[in-house]
């Protein structure tokens, strides 16, 4: 019986065992398609919607571990990382968590820029909506004598619009509310 139990406690040495390696990634390393699509999954991305970012799962895969830190094997074979100047160790790389913060980051980016665009394009139409209203058939006129007509159809006739044929040099003539230039 003595025996046996020293059999088991030698098989968990063996499994809770640890190998050192080193990490070999040469300096012209270019991470396939299947790695870049695998990891940028694995990051959180939609590989259909985030394609534009799957740049940062190619940065990801060519980050080297920060300084300190060593890739370790256990006796099982499961890869860990080990960080020998503070004595912490986890299962993922130590970028791992930048690269899955920086992902965020840009979603987030990308979704304000998204809503800039929506707003910007829906308050152009509201624009052209109150302007074409203000001034109803003078809406179909060109965009210089559609502002004139509006201007000259407003409640106060103190504004002069100047189209843009006349030179920018010359003075206009003093115009009073009466008279209308076109």
């Amino acid at each position: 019986m003595m025996f046996e139990a020293e059999e088991e406690v030698e098989s968990q040495a063996q499994t809770t065992e640890s190998v050192v390696l080193e990490e070999e990634l040469p300096d012209d390393y270019e991470p396939t398609q299947d790695e870049i699509l695998e990891y940028a999954k694995w990051l959180g991305m939609d590989s259909d919607k985030d394609h534009e970012l799957f740049w940062i799962a190619r940065e990801g895969l060519k980050a080297p571990l920060p300084e300190n830190w060593k890739p370790c094997q256990t006796g099982d074979h499961e890869i860990y990382y080990f960080n020998f100047a503070t004595g912490e160790s986890v299962w993922d790389h130590p970028c791992d968590e930048y690269y899955r913060n920086l992902y965020h980051e840009e979603m987030e980016k990308k979704s304000k820029k998204d809503e800039e665009k929506v707003k910007k394009k829906e308050d152009k139409k509201k624009k052209d909506k109150v302007g074409q209203e203000a001034c109803g058939p003078a809406a179909s006129l060109p965009r210089c004598l559609h502002v004139c007509v509006r201007m000259l159809t407003s409640t106060t006739v103190d504004h002069v619009c100047r189209t843009r044929t006349r030179r920018r040099n010359r003075r206009a003539p003093a115009v009073t509310p009466k008279s209308v230039i076109v």
